[in-house]
């Protein structure tokens, strides 16, 4: 069971601990030189970037059953004391809190976002027309090296290369054919996004699926995908030589083949363990891109990366599979001789962003 072993710590020796020590202070300095906001909210961005190690847990939700156990259990700890994803998920919610999103709407990481697809947006057309001599294990290979990079992390995705530690395309598109309805748990803006839906559309068109993709209602984790960032994406095809293929994505919309849909569960510190009944549609085939969302499906607890899936994730409903590129302390699956071996020849293998899965939970 999940509850046998304990959530992920911020240690300073660890990733958790280099998360907040060194990529929280860089991401709210990108946000400051956005220059998106009065000096009154910059302000207290510059308050919040020095004192992350002392910042008291106050209830800035009210009223909101999905936030209510995360307050009775921490409200008034610093926030370096919580479990790593409870921390993490807690101050994006601050950060937010800080620049009145709920009041000015103003995504604090939107010319981030926008300059990271900016400077990929060459690539639009060319990956699309490639696409055309594709088949499903391919455009579910691309999908996954969308997600090699994120804009909250360090290195730029064309610094890394991706060794597929599970590959279990051949079940997935076993399962893609058997299947009638799709959903998927997005991840990263941008040219992730891109590579979802020109799988999305694979799906759509060859198999006849309907599709839901699940996105943010706010933004969080910096480079997760909310509504606002759909709309960029299609733009930017639109201005760059694949307007046909925005245009039909749009139809697809207005038919109901691609259904859009957010719930407050995905900005909330609620794990996968918990997901309210009927937010997956019944019977549908579950994909989840991503890192954050691999970590709830386990409640990003501290878990031998031999340690099988299945077991863990008996709660699920649904034939899911996860697509994921490494990039923090978990990881299940592996074989002992896999483990053993990345342990001796790269010891930061889970948080490299070097290593990847498509791997079959449930």
């Amino acid at each position: 069971m999940l509850s046998d072993y304990p959530q992920i710590p911020i240690d300073p020796h660890t990733f958790a601990g280099m998360t907040f020590r060194v990529r929280y202070p860089k991401i709210l300095n990108d946000v400051l030189a956005s220059n998106l906001y009065p000096d009154t909210l910059s302000q207290r961005l510059e308050k919040l970037k020095t004192s992350l190690e002392t910042l008291t847990i106050t209830r800035i939700h009210e009223h909101n059953p999905l936030w209510e156990t995360f307050y009775q259990q921490y409200e008034g700890q610093l926030l370096p004391s919580l479990p790593f994803f409870d921390a993490e998920v807690y101050l994006f919610a601050y950060i937010l809190h800080l620049v009145d999103y709920d009041s000015l709407g103003i995504d604090p990481f939107s010319q981030i976002k926008a300059q990271d697809l900016n400077q990929n947006v060459a690539a639009l057309a060319p990956n699309l027309l490639a696409s055309q001599t594709w088949d499903t294990q391919d455009f579910v290979l691309h999908s996954l090296h969308g997600n090699k990079s994120d804009l909250s992390q360090l290195k730029s995705g064309s610094e890394l290369d991706i060794k597929l530690l599970l590959d279990d395309r051949a079940a997935l598109i076993h399962d893609c054919e058997a299947a009638t309805h799709v959903d998927v748990i997005l991840d990263n803006a941008g040219m992730e996004l891109f590579s979802d839906l020109l799988l999305v559309n694979h799906l759509v068109e060859r198999y006849g699926h309907e599709v839901k993709l699940h996105f943010k209602s706010a933004p969080i984790f910096v480079s997760d995908v909310i509504r606002e960032d759909i709309g960029a994406l299609l733009d930017a095809l639109l201005e760059n030589k694949a307007g046909a293929f925005a245009q039909s994505l749009q139809n697809k919309i207005d038919r109901q083949q691609i259904i859009l849909q957010h719930h407050p569960i995905w900005t909330s510190p609620t794990h996968y363990t918990q997901l309210p009944e009927g937010l997956i549609t019944p019977h549908a085939l579950l994909l989840s891109k991503g890192d954050a969302n691999y970590r709830r499906f386990f409640e990003d607890r501290v878990i031998p990366p031999t340690q099988p899936s299945a077991p863990l994730c008996s709660y699920l409903t649904h034939p899911t599979y996860c697509i994921r590129t490494l990039k923090s302390d978990i990881q299940t699956g592996l074989s002992a001789s896999q483990s053993e071996l990345l342990d001796l020849q790269e010891p930061d293998w889970k948080v490299s962003g070097k290593n990847a899965v498509i791997q079959m939970l449930h």
